[in-house]
């Protein structure tokens, strides 16, 4: 398990990106392999962060989930993802899938297609976003906070995934009530 949050940042491994927690998250704009899901997420194929999150959103969120990943990682983090957003839809979180697979767009939407998701999977072909926020191991999933801080990053293993990430929305959805 390995979540770090500005809270543990003090204590912390040193962060597996480039932004710690309570700083910015990096603006980004990215195609949606499976435009339908962002069309009903922001009306648009394409999804941009200060959409959801930020000082001026056009679709505000209490949160957004970003998960970094490569489609050989398998589908096990892609399904609780779906739980996820499922599970908190209705509080006011987002979820971003962000694939850094190779330059084939067809192939991620034909991926994206034979799976039940309802979340933008967004490509970063040449991994300009992912390199922005200095991530070099996949997965990687981040939460991102309604004033487009980030929150917390973690790589936790596949089996603790969707609990240790339903507990740091928890804690952000907790304070965010405050």
């Amino acid at each position: 398990m390995f979540w770090m949050t500005f809270s543990t940042l003090l204590w912390a491994a040193p962060a597996p990106v480039a932004v710690a927690p309570g700083a910015p998250a990096l603006v980004f704009e990215l195609p949606a392999a499976n435009p339908r899901a962002a069309t009903a997420l922001v009306q648009r194929d394409s999804v941009a962060l200060t959409a959801l999150t930020g000082p001026m959103p056009t679709h505000p969120h209490k949160a957004v989930v970003v998960h970094f990943f490569q489609t050989q990682d398998g589908d096990g983090a892609i399904a609780a993802l779906e739980r996820i957003r499922r599970r908190f839809h209705d509080k006011g979180v987002a979820v971003l899938a962000i694939s850094v697979d190779p330059p084939d767009f067809s192939a991620l939407s034909s991926w994206a297609a034979t799976r039940s998701i309802r979340f933008p999977v967004l490509h970063d072909a040449h991994r300009i976003v992912s390199s922005r926020y200095g991530v070099k191991t996949f997965p990687l999933t981040m939460v991102i906070d309604g004033d487009g801080r980030l929150f917390a990053v973690g790589q936790p293993t596949p089996e603790e995934f969707e609990q240790e990430l339903g507990a740091e929305l928890e804690g952000l959805l907790a304070q965010s009530s405050d």
